[in-house]
């Protein structure tokens, strides 16, 4: 059933990740590109909807759910309606832009060089930075290139997961209040429910007692899932226990610490605006988030049955 207009899939993941995708994903290398290749053959059948059909791409969506096809089908709905729903924050991305390099320039998101223990990607966003409506849209903007990237690029992101580290440093009641409720329930619908994210912990950094008042506002909006991953950190000792010291940039560091570190915040800055000026990743967030690809729901032909399988063996 492999379609010669993509080439078969070449596994680019180290042993132990192979290892982890098996395990935890049921990610068998027999049956991997059976699996790919059912999933693109459905997609071609949908005459409502056009997406990318690479190989990673589809991966994205089969490891997010185990290798269910129903499931992978359900999700890439879902992230291709999304992209409809709200198309100023996910589609027409360019990462070499002004308005996308001015969020790391300023410490809005910072994705760090190493993986933590478990070899997952790690990202800061320092919440200070709350100015008005247009950077708050910015920043969804900003949130959906990284996704597109860890999710949908990546491979070891979407075995292993990522982890967010959240810095309240600054923050205030005020500056949370400038953000609009339907900007917040949003941004949870694209942080939990439209990329085949596999998010695996939120770190919430010096909160201080706005912090109670704010939680109030966001858990409601949080999976049951998602509100198990979160910890909430007072001091950066207590953060240390969940991510070492040799991730995090030397601002996050005792004064005495003298071990590896992730450089300082602006090096993390440079090394990250390097990474999405990049031509090859600029072009493949370009050519994830171009108007070429659409979804009519209204369209959908409801009389197709969906099948339910996760495994396909193919010898």
């Amino acid at each position: 059933m492999e379609s010669s207009e993509y080439p078969p899939y070449i596994c680019t993941l180290d042993e132990e990740s192979q290892k982890k995708a098996l395990k935890e994903l049921y990610e068998d290398p027999k049956n991997r590109q059976g699996a790919i290749d059912t999933f693109r053959e459905w997609i071609k059948q949908q005459k409502h909807m056009k997406c990318p059909m690479d190989n990673v791409f589809l991966l994205g969506f089969l490891r997010a759910k185990h290798f269910s096809q129903l499931e992978a089908r359900e999700a890439l709905e879902r992230f291709m309606g999304n992209r409809e729903r709200f198309p100023n924050w996910m589609k027409g991305i360019d990462t070499g832009s002004e308005d996308f390099l001015d969020i790391i320039k300023r410490g809005g998101g910072l994705i760090l060089p190493k993986r933590d223990r478990d070899n997952r990607k790690v990202f800061i966003a320092i919440r200070k930075i709350v100015p008005d409506k247009q950077s708050i849209e910015r920043m969804c903007r900003f949130m959906a290139a990284i996704s597109y990237n860890n999710y949908l690029c990546d491979e070891m992101d979407q075995v292993h997961g990522t982890v967010s580290i959240i810095d309240w440093t600054g923050h205030s009641m005020a500056k949370e209040l400038r953000i609009p409720m339907d900007l917040k329930k949003n941004s949870m619908v694209i942080l939990q429910k439209t990329f085949p994210s596999r998010l695996k912990a939120i770190h919430q950094y010096n909160t201080g007692p706005v912090m109670d008042i704010i939680m109030n506002i966001v858990v409601p909006l949080l999976t049951e899932t998602m509100k198990q991953r979160v910890h909430i950190h007072t001091n950066l000792e207590s953060l240390y226990e969940y991510v070492d010291k040799d991730v995090l940039p030397r601002e996050y560091l005792p004064d005495d610490y003298d071990g590896p570190d992730a450089g300082t915040i602006d090096q993390v800055k440079d090394l990250l605006m390097a990474h999405y000026q990049k031509p090859e990743v600029r072009e493949r967030i370009k050519y994830l988030s171009s108007d070429q690809f659409y979804i009519h729901t209204k369209e959908k032909d409801t009389d197709v049955p969906a099948a339910s399988f996760r495994k396909l063996n193919v010898d």
